[in-house]
């Protein structure tokens, strides 16, 4: 009996033995495919690290040279607080810029390298989330992680991705997904943990969750809805395939995910204003219905990538003017509300469909609804787009047993489509040239492509034909400004600028809208102006100029351009040694947009004039740099400067005192 036992044990640990080695060869395998499609994404995304700072990157980046002159720790630090990408200032995104330099003008080689890296990173945890899910599925092991590592692959190497990773200033997209991804780990697996754990599932549900819910806000603002893809989870899968939660999951649920959800919709309920349009060439009901056929468009695109298609400049986007014009807005608009219908009406019939549609549309519910934002950017589907890949991932796993020579062949054919149509993508991007000759094919009646397109033409020192560096906008376009600027720009560049095509512009910023860009292009034609190129514009006509555009109230609307002029006007004034103008414009530039080198400029000007008791009075009154928080924390750093600057003054004011008695 005994000898019996012994055999049967044997046998047992042999047996178990066996089933190690094979479960750690098979992981072994996984592992290493696993880790080869990172290094295979990375080497796909390797020739866009060649390309360039572009677009919003300027304006973002251009504080990186700003601040130098309170040590390391606190140049980063005002750096962090002065941020106004966003309410929050993004600090997480902006501290990861301070990572790859810490002065501008910068090269972009590192910045997209970090770029490329964070998507990798990305990959993991959408591997991981999936690992997460299909546990929950009952899917096998080798089901699991083979239904884990598709929908990875796809997700990591889909064409639409260009524009997220190597387009730099979207690495703020990239970091909130980062944290987001996290969070739904955190969330899955505090999820599983409290039947076993309730003090572990609790910790890990508001600590984990919460701090990566923070962190995924404070990289880009739409991190907020990590809470709204954990409700979908929960509505349009979990409840569903009756994958119910213990009843004290709810004590989380409610006023962690649920309550900041309704906080989401009562946010964007209050911003729903009319009035905030009013620097966008659309109002908000052309946004409202433009949108559907927008994200109609983006699904078409993740479903039927193409070559030649992604591009960061979608302004030649027809506007849906009426509920009937363009046609196709009627039927986006009634496809889009069958659909929202269709996944609650269906969840518990086809589950995933219905979650992949919910996955989706929450994850644009704050990019593409109510607010003054630009009307089309690919990068906004770079997680809404998951729930699709997940979607078609768990019908692959379905469909494997009884077709599995189909199923693979199919996803290896369309999984080959993507890389070669990424890798085009990646290869254009680095090449500055054929991508802004590329676009502007593709998009001829995109102003910023057009923009783009003479910007590497001239900077290649290649012929631009006249007919592509007139403006290709109405008058009621956004970009008519800018490209107005543009053209007194090159006409200085040529010497060819009139005063009579100076103050023709007039006019132009008097009726149209001036977008944001406006004030880069005008700033760009000031300085060749000031390089002596355009002799014709003395100091007197230029001031002539100036002074009207000041006087417009399109401009003194749009006060960071406001301020530019007037900033260019008190150096000219400064130059002539023209003292009470200087001030004159020194302090309107201040009161359009306050900034403590703006603050120190006015007191130099003061003191270097005799005028110290007027420069105590300006260093006293800094609540124009105190309007938030943040902007108070950036002062309280530099207190120590301002109070030197402070005793500095004093004595001067002392000493003069003192030679006056």
């Amino acid at each position: 009996m005994l000898f019996t036992s012994y055999k049967y044990k044997t046998k047992t640990r042999v047996f178990m033995d066996t089933q190690l080695r094979f479960i750690n060869k098979g992981m072994l395998l996984w592992s290493s495919i696993f880790l080869l499609l990172l290094i295979f994404s990375y080497f796909v995304y390797l020739p866009g690290i060649s390309g360039i700072f572009i677009f919003d990157d300027i304006p973002n980046l251009t504080p990186l040279g700003k601040y130098s002159d309170f040590g390391f720790w606190n140049d980063f630090w005002i750096f962090l607080l002065e941020g106004d990408s966003g309410p929050t200032g993004r600090p997480v995104s902006l501290a990861s810029f301070y990572l790859n330099d810490t002065s501008w003008p910068s090269l972009p080689l590192s910045f997209i390298q970090t770029n490329i890296l964070i998507h990798l990173l990305n990959g993991v945890l959408v591997f991981w989330v999936c690992l997460k899910l299909a546990n929950r599925f009952k899917l096998n092991n080798n089901y699991q992680i083979g239904f884990s590592l598709l929908i990875t692959s796809f997700w990591l190497l889909h064409p639409m991705h260009t524009t997220t990773v190597l387009y730099i200033i979207q690495r703020m997209t990239e970091l909130s997904a980062t944290f987001m991804l996290t969070g739904l780990v955190f969330y899955l697996y505090g999820r599983e943990q409290l039947d076993k754990n309730t003090v572990k599932g609790f910790l890990t549900l508001f600590i984990g969750v919460g701090s990566s819910l923070i962190l995924a806000i404070l990289s880009k603002e739409n991190g907020i809805l990590l809470v709204a893809y954990i409700l979908v989870i929960e509505f349009f899968l979990f409840q569903p395939l009756n994958i119910k939660p213990p009843v004290k999951f709810y004590y989380w649920l409610v006023p962690a995910v649920i309550l900041p959800f309704l906080v989401i919709l009562i946010y964007l309920g209050l911003r729903t204003n009319p009035g905030a349009f009013i620097n966008r060439d659309f109002t908000l009901e052309e946004r409202l219905l433009t949108e559907p056929r927008i994200l109609f468009d983006y699904l078409y695109h993740i479903l039927v990538p193409k070559m030649n298609y992604i591009t960061i400049f979608h302004d030649d986007f027809e506007l849906s003017k009426s509920i009937f014009k363009p046609m196709t807005t009627f039927f986006s608009v009634i496809g889009l509300l069958l659909l929202v219908l269709f996944s609650f009406a269906y969840r518990k019939k086809i589950p995933f469909v219905s979650f992949a549609i919910a996955w989706f549309f929450a994850g644009h519910l704050i990019e593409s609804t109510v607010l003054p934002l630009e009307l089309y950017f690919e990068h906004r589907n770079y997680l809404p787009m998951l729930g699709i890949f997940i979607l078609l991932g768990w019908y692959a796993s379905l469909f494997i047993e009884r077709q599995k020579s189909l199923v693979a062949s199919i996803a290896i054919i369309m999984l080959l489509l993507n890389v070669a149509i990424l890798f085009q993508n990646t290869t254009l991007w680095g090449n500055p040239l054929e991508l802004g000759i590329n676009w502007y094919q593709n998009h001829p009646k995109s102003e910023r492509s057009r923009l783009l397109y003479v910007s590497v033409m001239e900077a290649a020192e290649l012929p631009v034909k006249p007919k592509d560096k007139h403006p290709l906008t109405d008058k009621n376009s956004q970009f008519y400004s800018t490209s107005a600027f543009l053209e007194l720009k090159n006409a200085c560049i040529e010497n060819t600028l009139t005063e009579t095509q100076l103050n023709k512009t007039v006019n132009i910023f008097e009726s149209s809208v001036i977008h944001i860009s406006a004030k880069t292009r005008f700033l760009e034609f000031i300085n060749e102006w000031e390089k002596g190129k355009c002799k014709v514009i003395t100091p007197t006509v230029l001031k002539h100029y100036l002074k009207k555009l000041a006087s417009l109230d399109n401009i003194k609307k749009h006060g960071q351009i406001a301020h530019d002029v007037h900033y260019v006007l008190s150096n000219i004034y400064k130059k002539e040694k023209d003292f009470q103008s200087t001030m004159l414009h020194l302090d309107k530039a201040y009161s359009y947009s306050p900034s403590y080198e703006l603050l120190n400029l006015k007191i130099a000007t003061l003191l270097s004039g005799g005028l110290y008791n007027e420069a105590l009075k300006v260093l006293n009154d800094t609540s124009k740099l105190k309007t938030t928080f943040r902007k108070k924390l950036a002062m309280k750093i530099r207190q120590k400067e301002l109070d030197q600057l402070k005793q500095f003054i004093q004595n001067k004011i002392r000493q003069q005192q003192a030679n006056n008695t």
